[in-house]
């Protein structure tokens, strides 16, 4: 009897994992809102390491912005703003900006979202 309740048991979970949503219903990632990261300055020897810097780091900070937003997997949709050119002063430059960018979340048309 145990090893009949056993197979049930393990029937019922695989169907459970087996079993996907329509792909009628499914909507996948939905990239939603507009958001602005926190400025960031990027540093090098040159202005093309600056910038560099700069675009390197952006993300991080959209991604950081996305951790906050109920339900949002990752950033998507960004742009990098430059805020301030790049300068060079005693061999250091430096350029500055922000990225505008969306949250991605995954979801369902009509149902629930991804927790």
């Amino acid at each position: 009897m145990i090893k009949l309740r056993l197979a049930f048991a393990v029937l019922v979970l695989v169907a459970a994992f087996s079993s996907t949503p329509s792909s009628a219903w499914w909507v996948g990632y939905v990239c939603s809102g507009s958001y602005t990261s926190a400025a960031y300055t990027g540093y090098g020897s040159t202005c093309t390491s600056a910038h560099n810097d700069l675009v390197a780091n952006l993300p991080n900070l959209a991604e950081e912005d996305c951790f906050n937003v109920p339900y949002s997997d990752h950033a998507c949709n960004l742009s990098t703003n430059i805020t301030s050119a790049c300068s060079c002063n005693g061999g250091v430059c430096q350029e500055s900006g922000t990225t505008t960018h969306s949250c991605a979340r995954c979801g369902y048309y009509n149902g629930p979202l991804c927790p």
